[in-house]
C-alpha cells in the first residue's frame, strides 16, 4: 500500500526533474502540468469516488490506481 503513496512525490518531484534533465520541454512546462493536475483533480473526484463508498469499492479502485501508477512509472521509462 505505502507504494501507492508515491503518486505526489512522483508528480511533485520526479516529474518536473525528468521533465527538466531528460526533455528538450522548456521548464515552464512543470508549471503548467502542475496546474492541468490541479484542475482536473477539482473537476473529477467526486465523479471518480462514486465507486469507493464501500470497503470492497475502495479496495477495487486502489488497485487500479495502483495498476495506473505502474503503467505511468513505464511508459516515462
Amino acid at each position: 500500500m505505502f507504494a501507492l503513496e508515491l503518486y505526489c512525490p512522483l508528480l511533485t518531484v520526479g516529474l518536473p526533474s525528468w521533465i527538466v534533465t531528460a526533455t528538450d520541454a522548456p521548464a515552464l512546462l512543470v508549471s503548467g502540468l502542475l496546474i492541468l493536475d490541479t484542475v482536473l483533480v477539482l473537476l473529477f473526484r467526486v465523479a471518480v469516488s462514486k465507486g469507493a463508498r464501500t470497503p470492497a469499492g475502495a479496495a477495487r479502485m486502489l488497485r487500479g490506481a495502483g495498476w495506473a501508477l505502474g503503467a505511468s512509472c513505464l511508459v516515462s521509462r
